[in-house]
């Protein structure tokens, strides 16, 4: 059915929530930009809380971890530290 969105292809639905709820209760890390131009923050905050009450429900609340700089899209030296503590907590020393 995705070729009904041939050429609008920025209004394909994705089960964003529903995606990342199916990863609990184990470890996940969400980072996402504020001025990320693909996605909506505020859609993105509404969303992420949803995954959270998952994983509160799970009792898993402390392995969703979600970052929000202020910032664009782009892979920064201080992100890669966020994620390179998180995988360390999650693989171990």
């Amino acid at each position: 059915r995705l070729g009904f969105f041939d050429g609008q292809e920025n209004k394909i639905p994705v089960d964003f929530k529903e995606i990342l709820s199916a990863i609990a209760p184990k470890p996940l890390l969400v980072i996402s930009p504020e001025l990320d131009r693909h996605a909506d923050y505020g859609q993105i905050l509404r969303e992420m809380a949803e995954v959270q009450q998952v994983f509160d429900r799970l009792e898993a609340t402390d392995e969703l971890q979600f970052e929000t700089p202020h910032g664009f899209n782009h892979f920064t030296e201080t992100q890669e530290k966020i994620l390179t503590k998180w995988l360390e907590g999650v693989a171990g020393p």
